[in-house]
């Protein structure tokens, strides 16, 4: 396969090339600095902090002095400016960043020692410029001295791997949490070497951050800023993305089959990383997996929201009051933080924009639904969150019906194992997770729910190559198996970048130690409890520290301005209800005519897919 672009150039520079930056960054510091004595020392001032505020007045008072001086610091100045921000943004061409980031390096220097040549020449013309010439060079010093930093720590500073006697490649399946975090943490840990190899196979382009799909599902935040292109996350790293369906794994030869049929291909490898994640699990229940919708995708998440808005639009002319009860109801199958999170979402959704914009439906019909096998919300979590959450689900109207499974499910109802029957055209099963397909390809011993049991450095028993991660991985802290949580996942992939390394070095690995950080939803607007590091609250202050959060977490710095943007426009602007299709339209064939109001009674809604080839 070729190799991606070398991302980390700079400790891979010849020596001389290193030794002539260094010294022309130190000659600059060193005249940036004499500069400065020398303007003290000319003006006659004595050194204070309280110069620091006056740099311009001491600059206008050399000029006004000693003219002559004044252009020699001047130049001596420019030439310092140029000595520094001519190797560093050289070598910032050269560090693993992105390209956004490095042009605005680049204009952030260029533009901010223009504007400070520019003061110095602009002194007598206002006070205003004496006054802006301190921060000015306060800012364009800081900056520099962080750019400067970075760069020489990468230049001499940062470790590398050596190397062995032949190639190596590390090949990850799956991007989500456990493989992103992985392949993240072998890069930063190693960097380029012409014999490693790091590549991660997905069957996505993109990096998704499932908590938040269900604010997706409900229009809250946009699709796009829930994910993020692998070729944007690994510009600034030497991992190689493949996008590829993976279909199997053969131990023996040490190969990954992907693709199907002539498009087939074989990765081979030397270390394999498997974190596929988990798939909804419908636990066999009849009619789950034809009439209801999953929130795992991204597009499951776009299918529920317009799914919601037709059962609406078909609602504000339906005649029969049951029939539009039916279609204005949603039940949600599963009380863990996914079905919490999207039935008070999806009750937010109707009461607050739904509600205002089809007046043609009675307020009373929409019913949201929170069915739940166990006896109570959240289960696993503390009593004392699971009864907030449940006194807060009840206080927004969310009807949570506790002790009771969902045994069937029919085109229009789920039927419940009280013998209960509940009709409606939105159900969404949040509940039961069981490992990838690919997983089966292994061929090693599966337990309960069909996952892999690792030993304590995640690598499968008898597997020495063989990592195991994530919501695949069957992995006890304190006696017990973890959950299939985020938190989980990327703690597990920093641990097996970590173990990666040090085989690689040829050390002994160390065991994986989690760290349960705690737990958070939310529940409805301005609400969540959450339970961090022993932080327990609930309320407008938790529900601020769950989005402060999630806000981090965000991978990528463009989606976390965007998703800010939209929750902060989500205060005085209403989120829009506009439908996204993903398929082709097809056309109306002649004769076909348009539906009659109340035809909905007999003609079931079905998902939308692309037409047949």
């Amino acid at each position: 396969m070729p190799r991606t672009n070398e991302a980390h150039r700079l400790p891979r520079l010849p020596l001389w090339q290193k030794l002539v930056l260094t010294g022309a960054i130190a000659s600059g510091w060193v005249l940036f600095s004499t500069v400065w004595l020398a303007a003290l020392m000319t003006s006659g001032w004595g050194l204070s902090w309280s110069i620091l505020a006056d740099l311009g007045a001491l600059v206008d008072g050399v000029r006004k002095t000693s003219p002559g001086a004044f252009w020699v610091l001047l130049a001596a100045h420019a030439l310092s400016l140029l000595l520094l921000n001519g190797p560093s943004q050289w070598l910032a061409n050269r560090m693993a960043m992105p390209r956004g980031f490095r042009t605005g390096l680049r204009i952030a220097g260029w533009g901010t020692a223009g504007l400070d040549l520019a003061l110095w020449g602009l002194l007598p013309v206002s006070g205003f410029v004496r006054m802006v010439l301190a921060p000015v060079l306060l800012i364009e010093t800081v900056g520099l001295l962080a750019l400067v930093g970075l760069q020489v720590r990468e230049l001499w500073l940062f470790p590398r791997w050596r190397g062995g006697d032949r190639p190596v490649r590390v090949v990850i399946v799956g991007g989500g949490f456990g493989g992103l975090y992985t392949a993240m943490s072998l890069d930063r840990k190693l960097g380029y070497h012409d014999g490693l190899e790091i590549v991660l196979v997905d069957k996505k382009n993109y990096f998704l951050f499932p908590p938040l799909l269900p604010s997706v599902a409900t229009g809250a935040i946009e699709t796009r800023q829930v994910t993020n292109p692998f070729r944007c996350i690994f510009e600034a790293t030497n991992v190689r993305f493949m996008k590829r369906s993976v279909e199997g794994v053969d131990l023996a030869r040490r190969i990954v089959r992907t693709g199907a049929g002539a498009m087939q291909e074989e990765i081979s490898y030397d270390w394999l990383v498997m974190a596929p994640g988990a798939q909804t699990n419908t636990l066999r229940v009849p009619g789950a997996d034809k009439h209801a919708f999953y929130m795992r995708e991204l597009g499951d998440a776009i299918a529920v929201r317009n799914h919601v808005i037709d059962c609406f639009e078909l609602a504000a002319h339906e005649r029969d009051p049951v029939v539009a009860a039916d279609l204005v109801r949603t039940i949600v199958v599963g009380a863990g933080p996914t079905g919490v999170e999207l039935a008070s979402e999806i009750q937010d959704l109707i009461h607050h924009v739904l509600l205002r914009r089809y007046p043609e439906i009675n307020p009373a019909l929409p019913e949201v639904w929170l069915v739940q096998s166990g006896g109570q919300v959240l289960p696993g979590w503390s009593d004392r969150m699971a009864g907030s959450t449940k006194s807060q689900l009840d206080r927004i109207g969310v009807r949570v019906q506790l002790d009771v499974r969902a045994v069937k499910l029919e085109p229009a109802a789920v039927v419940l194992s009280d013998g209960g029957r509940i009709s409606a055209r939105t159900v969404v099963w949040c509940t039961g997770v069981k490992p990838a397909t690919v997983m089966e390809s292994l061929g090693v011993p599966v337990e309960r729910g069909g996952l892999v049991r690792v030993a304590p450095d995640l690598r499968v028993p008898g597997q020495d190559r063989l990592f195991v991660i994530g919501d695949v991985a069957l992995c006890e802290h304190e006696g017990h198996p973890l959950p299939a949580l985020a938190q989980v996942a990327l703690q597990q992939g920093d641990q097996t970048g970590a173990n990666l390394v040090r085989l690689l070095k040829g050390r002994p690995t160390k065991p994986f130690k989690y760290f349960n950080y705690g737990s958070l939803v939310c529940v409805g607007e301005h609400y969540a409890v959450i339970d961090i590091m022993g932080l327990r609250l609930s309320g407008f202050p938790a529900w601020f520290i769950w989005r402060s959060l999630y806000l981090f977490k965000l991978v990528g710095i463009g989606n976390r301005v965007r998703v800010m943007l939209d929750w902060s426009l989500d205060l005085v602007v209403e989120r829009s209800i506009s439908q996204i299709r993903a398929s082709r339209e097809e056309q109306v064939e002649d004769g076909a005519g348009p539906i009659e109001a109340g035809e909905s009674a007999t003609v079931p809604l079905t998902f939308m897919t692309a037409p047949e080839e």
